[in-house]
């Protein structure tokens, strides 16, 4: 899935346009995704793009401060960005 399709679905969840989501645009505090459309949105990623990864770490998350393109990249690599950063250290 392209950064664009990825866009559009997370733009659709939140009711903007696509062109409003972008690789800054974090979930919660400027999209506004509630509870129900977190988990939404985690449904639609591991039931159409096989991203397993949501799943395996889903209780243990904080969505606080995720950004689109943290939760692409994690679609790209199937690395959660918690790890990634923890890794890195």
């Amino acid at each position: 899935m392209s950064w664009e399709q990825f866009a559009a679905e997370v733009a659709g969840l939140a009711d903007c346009q696509a062109d409003a989501v972008d690789g800054d645009t974090r979930l919660i505090e400027d999209l506004g995704l509630d509870s129900l459309s977190l988990t939404e949105l985690v449904v639609i990623l591991i039931e159409r793009h096989d991203m397993y990864s949501l799943s395996k770490t889903l209780e243990e998350r904080s969505w606080e401060h995720v950004t689109a393109r943290a939760l692409y990249d994690e679609y790209l690599t199937g690395v959660p960005p918690s790890a990634r950063s923890s890794s890195t250290a």
